[in-house]
């Protein structure tokens, strides 16, 4: 058939769970069409809902708005499943992440004969730098009405609109880089191949990203010069940019260095530096991928990746890194087809800008030693300083390593890795089958088992001792074919594991599905006078007002002859007036009016009740919201019993039900009707992470109600050597990790919108917790009410 005659059906259905063995399927929907004058026609619109056997969980009917009348007055899907096949089953099936679905009906007795084709896979190529690929996300982006979202008909209808986008976006590129598409995938039987023929309106990407292509330069209307010794504090709610705004040089003098590689990036593209330094992980070898391009028979996935990397390096702003490009869902694991180099000073460039990780690889090479070094945020120097002189020696890594010399279950590679590569992941998955298999419960979970006296003492680790012995001697013959440094280093590091050493804590994590040795450094201050060593004047810099953060920070990173300068500034720059009352949390009769564009800043010493909370979220001006509850259990106990309530009037969105913190956070700005709902815990591991695509660094909320003060319960063998180093553990170690925890918190979502925090824990009524209610004297704009 000429693609004109083809019969395409966009389809999506809504189930119970996400396994056709135990769950069941409640709705289809599905779009008939065709293509006809390079236009996609609807034929036929049609949607069911079906009666399950089993109780629908409560949060499958808060993610799909689904009812319980609806399913108790619907037919079941047996009735209607002749009718489904043969309306359908001929067809094209298309839709956003459809394997879901098509495997889903499968299991239920549908047969599709025909083709699929997948959204998802032409938006990984198609979008190469968008941060998101969740279809309600690309809605937004692409200004497509998306009413009822997660119902069957409503996303069959999105994805066929999100079908005509991105075919108007393969129509917008250029006619150059197009032909080399098409060459590329010539010989290959891709489901989507007859559509990218179709000249829909061109949709030009660049018009809808500002990602895509580098700003103006930002005009610097501030200037600060920095002092060696200094740690200079900025007010809570500067960041990075703030820093860097701040930087004005007439000759090569500064090297900046900031927390993650993505700020490098970011702080790229604002202009606000002229010489990016990426680690060789992160830069782009073009001529790497240009012999990628030239190889015969690649496959279809390494195809998917190379015209991703195709569309994304002739129309990107910048070729340095890929750091912009979006590898989570796809593509990673082609990562060292594209990526290397080397890291060279540029000593004309006034500004140059690195991350921590990057910093310690140039004082080892003893680059840029003669600039001005100034680190953004101790905390996350500390950590790199940690992880970067620690060791780890874990399967999953050498398992990769290994694989990509030689790949077992796709053959790429070269082939005379291919018996080095087998012998050894035999000899891996032998030595750490075994770990487990020494180490595990019944039943299987995750555990620390921690080196120390009575550990090396016991039968078990010295069977493991001899096995790793054996295993490190079995790498390093192999390591003569392969001749890899990582290989060698995880050598090193698994037998050192075993060798007795100074000022080190030792441990094996071990779960269902990994095994690793863990080797870090107690105290260390010693290791970071090494990493500064090399550089002849050193600042810092970081926006902890409050004393205690900094004498903790001053003290761990040996920076006690270090002077304070703080530096001060207006950072809600536009604020808007609160309107209405805000109403205390626990007393319904006591109001207070605010009409100044100052931030209330509450404080319950008592429990969080259900009732109070709801009372907080349904003043007019309350949302958008962010509620963190203390726990996983709380935050789901939350969700079903109010959700149904909640969405009347908000966008709810919930730890552990809408997907992870990018995709939540992201949605979550989607709506100025905001609620989420998740623990502290959700958050600080966001911002702990490396995040990949524009990472996001602040969420905008007007209520801000935290149920907890984020202590730790140190069960890390790390966090608890570290605090049992201090005369008083609780006073000197774990009293400032919460209070950090805390202004992280804060500082995430401090913005201009920000106009009430809540506080609520039964410790604020104890003598230490004087510091939390003192916090508010370090917020702009913030003051305490009673």
């Amino acid at each position: 058939m000429e693609t004109q005659e083809k019969i395409y059906c966009s389809l999506d259905i809504e189930t119970s769970g996400f396994d056709p063995l135990t769950n069941e399927i409640l709705e289809v929907g599905f779009v008939l069409f065709e293509v006809k004058n390079n236009k996609l026609k609807i034929l036929e619109e049609w949607t069911q809902v079906f009666k399950p056997s089993k109780p629908v969980p409560p949060q499958i009917f808060g993610l799909t708005g689904i009812t319980q009348q609806e399913l108790d007055a619907a037919p079941q899907f047996l009735e209607y499943r002749d009718a489904i096949q043969n309306k359908i089953g001929d067809t094209i099936i298309v839709g956003h992440h459809v394997s879901f679905d098509t495997k889903f009906l499968e299991a239920f007795g549908l047969k599709f004969s025909g083709p699929v084709v997948d959204t998802l896979e032409l938006v990984q190529f198609l979008l190469p730098t968008h941060h998101s690929y969740n279809l309600e996300n690309l809605m937004h982006t692409f200004s497509i009405a998306h009413k009822e979202a997660h119902r069957a008909l409503a996303d069959s209808k999105a994805a066929l609109k999100l079908l005509e986008k991105l075919l108007g976006i393969f129509s917008g590129l250029p006619l150059s880089l197009k032909t080399k598409i098409l060459n590329l995938i010539k010989g290959h039987v891709f489901s989507w191949e007859d559509l990218l023929t179709v000249e829909m309106p061109a949709v030009h990407w660049d018009k809808i990203s500002a990602q895509t292509k580098k700003p103006s330069l930002i005009q610097k209307n501030w200037e600060l010069l920095f002092e060696p010794q200094t740690i200079y504090t900025f007010a809570l709610g500067q960041d990075f940019i703030s820093l860097a705004s701040g930087l004005k040089s007439e000759k090569p003098g500064y090297l900046l260095v900031v927390s993650k590689a993505q700020q490098v990036l970011e702080l790229y593209r604002r202009g606000l530096i002229d010489e990016p330094i990426f680690d060789p992980e992160f830069q782009f070898d073009a001529k790497k991928f240009s012999s990628l391009l030239t190889k015969n028979n690649l496959s279809e996935e390494q195809i998917k990746f190379a015209l991703k990397i195709l569309i994304w390096q002739e129309t990107n702003w910048q070729t340095k890194t890929i750091l912009d490009l979006n590898l989570s869902f796809f593509g990673g694991q082609f990562k060292d087809l594209i990526n290397g180099g080397t890291i060279k000073e540029n000593k004309t460039a006034t500004i140059v800008c690195c991350d921590h990780k990057t910093l310690i690889s140039l004082s080892e090479a003893g680059l840029y030693k003669n600039r001005q070094v100034i680190i953004w945020e101790l905390k996350d120097f500390e950590d790199c300083v940690n992880s970067g002189i620690g060791s780890k020696a874990s399967w999953g890594y050498i398992s990769y390593i290994l694989r990509s010399y030689y790949n077992l279950e796709t053959n790429y590679g070269d082939p005379k890795f291919k018996q080095p590569v087998s012998e050894a992941l035999a000899a891996t998955d032998l030595f750490f089958g075994l770990v487990g298999a020494m180490l595990q419960t019944d039943p299987p979970g995750f555990l620390y088992y921690k080196i120390d006296s009575q550990t090396l003492a016991e039968q078990k680790y010295l069977k493991i001792k001899a096995a790793a012995t054996n295993y490190c001697a079995k790498l390093t013959e192999l390591n003569r074919v392969l001749v890899s440094e990582h290989v060698n280093s995880f050598s090193t590091d698994l037998a050192n594991f075993f060798q007795a050493q100074d000022n080190r804590v030792k441990w094996i994590e071990l779960s269902e599905s990994r095994c690793g040795f863990f080797s870090m450094p107690i105290e260390i201050t010693d290791l970071v006078e090494k990493i500064l060593k090399p550089f002849k004047k050193i600042s810092f810099a970081d926006c902890l007002g409050n004393p205690v953060l900094q004498n903790f920070f001053m003290r761990r990173l040996g920076l006690k002859e270090f002077k304070l300068q703080s530096v001060n500034a207006n950072i809600i720059s536009n604020p808007k007036p609160t309107q209405g009352k805000q109403r205390d949390l626990f007393a319904s009769i006591k109001k207070i009016t605010n009409n100044s564009n100052n931030i209330s800043y509450h404080l319950i010493d008592k429990a969080a009740e259900t009732a109070a909370l709801l009372k907080l979220l349904d003043e007019d001006n309350s949302l958008p919201a962010a509620l963190l509850l203390p726990n996983v259990t709380a935050v789901k106990e939350f969700y079903d019993q109010n959700y149904q309530n909640l969405k009347q009037r908000m966008a709810v969105l919930a730890q552990a039900n809408s997907g992870g913190s990018n995709k939540i956070f992201r949605n979550f700005s989607i709506n100025p009707k905001s609620l989420m709902l998740a623990t502290d815990k959700f958050i600080l591991k966001h911002l702990a992470a490396n995040q990949s695509v524009e990472p996001i660094e602040t969420l905008g909320v007007k209520t801000l109600i935290l149920c907890r003060l984020p202590f730790e319960q140190f069960s890390h063998p790390y966090q608890e050597a570290v605090a049992q180093s201090y005369d008083s553990p609780f006073m000197d170690y774990s009293l400032p990790r919460a209070l950090f925890n805390f202004h992280s918190l804060l500082q995430f979502f401090y913005t201009d919108q920000l106009r009430d925090i809540y506080v609520i824990d039964s410790k604020l009524a104890k003598d230490y917790a004087q510091i939390f209610r003192d916090y508010y004297k370090f917020v702009p704009k913030s003051k305490i009410v009673d």
